[in-house]
């Protein structure tokens, strides 16, 4: 059943004021108004219209919306009369020592009939003539089963004594994910019923004075994106949905995409082709994602280029340790005669079109980014160590250009169906037909933004090398000459085999001025004002279609261009003279080179060997190279280790497609360094599929990490880092061999033992770098520190190791690896129990198996007889919720605050966090999960702690007042519960209070409180909601 809720509303002031006296030219002349005290009282909106429908979990923690201590709002004067510039924009502040559904907010401003109020307040806020300008920002944080309030504008007004009554000014996107891994961010972009993006964030205006208050517009530096930062990533389940908020402008997004990154580098793109609406104060539920990594497209798979073409959204990379079309572009007089660079970062000069790629990174000697989808041009270049422009590589993000093969007395040439850079090519969208100019023979474009400008371009006052225009790209060379570069080179675009400086997209090169010879009658290669000589279809529509084939017509659009005299002389409107460059190239005192001229109806000329400066920029159609190379690179894997020891390893690879060649040489490279600083290399053989080899030689209980290769005449390609633990040959029992955990339990008896340390928890996640390790404490079943427990411990490799003397006794241990610098990486908790919980195990009424005592606790059950000396062997550790460290109030200091990260929890597990609610700020409610183990579930391997489903159907039986009671799980069995101990939020500590609290691994989502199994004398509750900086003991249900 839908229940309806109030969603973020807030509320204040308003009024009606002029600025016809508001002289725009001395704004800054203010006159001193007197400011006396106010309180303003700011409560949630009334209007039912307003409130937000939510059904099911979704949207829980929105329910109820709270003011914050401290929190801060803007108010305005109504009535601005008394002002000669806009009124100023008052901050005042919520007086609420906690966080209340209504605050009071005080601060000073002068008397006035009405006022405006705005929240969140910043100094940039401000009122401009009864319009509030603000700051919609582009990145949000996240904020667990919420959304980021400074990112959700609210807006009021009223009469002066009114109560404030503040309104939504955006709605909310809620965004489920279910899979592995974790999100680091989310962003969102979408378009309009044109595909055009549409403004999400950025400089925005809300009119206080309008009928249809509340109602935002755009202002200025629109954004088509929006980013959810998750700072600390958020754990995904693979069984239940995850949900992550974002304020969004209220619109209806004809489409829209979604860019889900994870902590570990992986991408998913979701697209939405279906209209979204996003209403104000209301929240839009977007169906359930799966997260599945998206895996970047190699663009440069079949060949080198300096232009690689995008069709769509996704992750894409390309080999950017080679520079245009490789070895086969190379020509004498070239600047350089070595095709490889050495990149070290990279960096997104321009784009024509705000948020046409994303994120470009380096990813080895390949450059990685993510195509929105929004159609346009970007130029990525990449940089040595200081910083400097080693080579760049224009991105065309277009539906896939198709060919056109035209046919003249010359021959048959094969060419694109638009101009380079242009996303479409039609009469009827002249202006994104026309694509992007070029200094003849140079390889990045040049074009102007939407308005006809150029920020993102500088002009030269002189002529320069070769190497120089490689170096700046967004340069235009040669302002006032005839000729770009010295000394004149007449080989860098060629009509006979494509070079290094061609800007066309691989397998495509700048064409010779003979394709266009069947666009004029009779073999005339110039006609002026006779537009029967031409082979066109139709008229002038800002541009021609011409004839390519004798039958069919294609579309060249006049284009806009620079001469040689730099951007000043920019042409870009229809009715003046066109351009479109050829390879050739006419070697004269000009350095002038071929073009295709062509022009409109009243000034009708067409020249097919036309001549201009090469220091002008004009449009390129790129021709099908005929002596492209497809030069693709093997792909090779890893398939498995096999027959590990302490000193060797069998490496199972396989190379699955051996590209445009033959594979020459395979093997495999290994490190024990994660980044391959010092690493060998292992050939096997040649040839595709399967191979393998044993390394012998390794150390014991060391982790090691093979990287697969496979060369074939183009290069090397690499496959995915796996890694490996060798095992140890000394004595000792490893206790991790059944699987990585928090816990480790082992029998009491003389022994040593050794856990790998490598990793956090349940995961493959790195610790780090460990350089030693410690016990922090070790305590006897009834809580007493103890040596007896273990002892010895010390770090080898990878591997803790631990001892039992013949004197051991029963308890707990808690052990830490740190780092060079003393800091703790992990810590794990070492169980020392007569247990064996596989074969001592309790199936429940709800069929969960669940272990017969509590995590640490040495005994199921207390002698009876002797509760007061026996109980605390039966109550074993106690937990604050989602934290994976034991705490026994013996051994742990009291901290009244909370922990700013988790990171910052891992690095003092001996510290009780008294943070009052929540012992992490902000808290995340997906440390433990109802669903999966996680990474800080304190559970041994192969098992987790229980859920609120795994106690459904128990019930109380008896008690032992005040110390515990029995409950009956299954019908025929029984369990002890303790009444304590545990620790209260404020870190007081309790042993038995009439009543105890087991923790469960859910979360009251929309809360602070976690979940518990709940018991005392003669009552019994399994969905009690606790504090979750509370400490109760657990109880570990294995897992399926």
């Amino acid at each position: 059943m839908k229940q309806k809720y109030a969603f973020l509303f807030l509320t204040v002031l308003s009024a009606v004021f002029s600025c016809a006296q508001i002289d725009e030219g001395n704004l800054e002349e203010k006159v001193e108004v007197e400011k006396v005290a106010m309180t303003f009282t700011a409560s949630i909106e009334k209007d039912v219209d307003t409130k937000t429908e939510l059904g099911g979990n979704i949207g829980d923690a929105l329910r109820k919306v709270y003011w914050q201590p401290s929190d801060k709002i803007g108010v305005t004067v109504g009535d601005a009369s008394e002002y000669t510039g806009y009124p100023p924009v008052e901050v005042f502040t919520s007086t609420s020592a906690s966080r209340t559904e209504k605050a009071e907010f005080d601060g000073s401003i002068a008397f006035s009939s009405s006022y405006h109020a705005f929240y969140p307040y910043s100094t940039e806020l401000r009122d401009s003539c009864g319009v509030f300008v603000f700051n919609l920002p582009q990145v949000q944080k996240y904020v667990r089963g919420t959304f980021d309030p400074n990112a959700a504008p609210m807006a009021a007004k009223a009469s002066a004594g009114e109560e404030l009554q503040f309104r939504n000014l955006c709605g909310i996107l809620a965004l489920q994910l279910k899979g592995t891994g974790s999100v680091k961010s989310i962003t969102f972009m979408g378009c309009d019923e044109m595909g055009q993006p549409m403004n999400v964030a950025g400089v925005f205006e809300v009119n206080m004075l309008t009928d249809d208050f509340p109602n935002l517009k755009v202002k200025s530096n629109p954004k088509s994106s929006v980013t959810l930062e998750c700072g600390e990533a958020v754990a995904l389940s693979s069984a239940s949905d995850t949900p992550f908020y974002l304020v969004l402008p209220p619109a209806t997004y004809s489409s829209f995409m979604v860019l889900i990154t994870m902590a570990d580098g992986r991408v998913m793109i979701k697209e939405g082709t279906k209209p979204l609406t996003i209403k104000r104060s209301d929240i839009a539920n977007a169906s359930s994602l799966t997260y599945v990594e998206s895996v970047a497209l190699d663009l440069s798979e079949r060949g080198n280029s300096n232009c690689y073409i995008v069709p769509k959204a996704g992750i894409y990379s390309f080999d950017a340790s080679v520079i245009g079309n490789r070895e086969f572009g190379l020509m004498d007089g070239f600047h350089t005669d070595n095709v490889k660079i050495s990149p070290s970062s990279v960096s997104l000069l321009w784009e024509d079109r705000n948020g046409v790629v994303l994120s470009p990174s380096m990813d080895g000697t390949k450059v990685k980014f993510i195509a929105t989808g929004r159609e346009g041009n970007a130029l990525l270049s990449v940089n040595d160590v200081n910083g400097q422009t080693l080579w760049s590589w224009h991105i065309w993000v277009t539906d896939q250009p198709q060919e056109q093969t035209y046919v003249n007395d010359n021959g048959t040439f094969t060419l694109l169906d638009r101009n380079l850079g242009a996303t479409h090519n039609a009469s009827d969208d002249w202006k994104n037909s026309r694509g992007l100019v070029y200094q003849w023979g140079r390889k990045d474009p040049f074009t102007a933004d939407q308005s006809g400008y150029f920020p993102m371009f500088t002009s030269s006052n002189s002529q320069t090398t070769i190497a120089e225009s490689v170096a700046n790209p967004t340069v235009f060379a040669g302002v006032g000459y005839r000729g770009w570069v010295t000394p004149d080179n007449t080989l860098m675009w060629n009509p006979s085999k494509k070079t290094i400086y061609d800007p066309c997209p691989v397998g495509y090169r700048v064409p010779s001025n003979v394709v266009w010879s069947g666009f004029l009658q009779d073999g005339q290669t110039s006609q002026y004002g006779i537009t029967e000589k031409y082979n066109v279809s139709g008229g002038w529509d800002n541009g021609w279609n011409f004839l390519y084939d004798g039958v069919n017509s294609t579309y060249y659009p006049s284009t806009h261009y620079v001469n040689n005299g730099g951007f000043e002389e920019w042409r870009w409107r229809s009715n003046e003279y066109n351009f479109m460059w050829s390879s050739n190239y006419m070697y004269d005192r000009y350095s002038r080179s071929f073009v295709f001229y062509y022009t409109n109806d009243s000034n009708s000329h067409i020249n097919l060997q036309d001549q201009s400066e090469s220091a002008s920029a004009f449009a390129v159609r790129c021709m099908k190279d005929e002596g492209y190379v497809d030069t693709s690179l093997p792909t090779v894997h890893i398939k498995n280790f096999t027959d590990k020891t302490s000193s060797s390893a069998r490496v199972v690879c396989e190379v699955t497609y051996p590209g445009s060649a033959e594979v020459t040489e395979r093997g495999f490279v290994w490190s024990t360094n994660s980044d391959f600083s010092t690493s060998t290399k292992v050939p096997c053989g040649s040839g595709a599929g399967e191979y393998a080899m044993t390394i012998n030689g390794l150390s014991e209980a060391t982790r090691y990490f093979v990287k697969p290769y496979a060369t074939n005449s183009y290069g090397t390609s690499y496959g995915e880092v796996k890694h490996f633990v060798t095992a140890y040959s000394g004595a000792g029992v490893n206790v991790s061999e059944a699987g990585s955990a928090n816990s480790y339990m082992i029998l009491p008896q003389k022994g040593i033992f050794y856990f790998d340390a490598s990793v956090k928890g349940n995961s493959e996640e790195s610790v780090g770098t460990p350089a030693s390790a410690e016990i922090l404490w070790a305590v006897d079943e009834n809580h007493n520190s103890s040596e007896n427990v273990i002892q010895n411990v010390e770090l080898r490799g990878n591997l803790v190791f631990f001892q039992t003397t013949e004197s051991v006794t029963p308890g707990n241990a808690l052990v830490a690896v740190k780092d060079e610098n003393g800091t703790i990486l992990w810590s794990w908790h070492i169980w020392v129990v007569d247990y064996v919980p596989v074969s001592q195990s309790q199936t429940y009424y709800s069929g969960a198996v669940m272990m017969d005592r509590n995590l640490g606790a040495t005994v199921p059950t207390p002698d009876y007889n002797n509760l007061d000396a026996s109980w605390k062997p039966a109550a074993g550790a106690i937990y604050q919720w989602g934290r994976k460290d034991p705490i026994i109030h013996e051994t742990v200091s009291v901290q009244h605050s909370w922990f700013n990260s988790v990171e910052e929890s891992v690095q003092n597990p001996a510290l009780f966090a008294a943070g009052g609610d929540y012992w992490l700020n902000p808290m995340d409610e997906y440390l433990w999960r109802p669903d999966s183990k996680t990474m800080y579930d304190p559970c041994p391997a192969g098992w987790r702690v229980s859920p609120k489903s795994a106690w459904e159907g128990v019930s109380y039986s008896s008690t032992y007042y005040p110390y515990g009671g029995i409950i009956n799980v299954n019908g025929s069995e029984s369990i002890w519960v303790g009444y304590g101990p545990y620790m209260h939020s404020g870190g007081d500590y309790y042993e038995n209070n009439g009543g105890g609290y087991t923790w469960t691994s859910e979360y009251n989502h929309g809360s602070i409180h976690g979940w518990t199994v709940r018991y005392g004398d003669s009552y019994w509750d399994f969905s009690r909601d606790m504090n979750a900086t509370d400490a109760y003991p657990v109880r570990c249900m294995k897992e399926n």
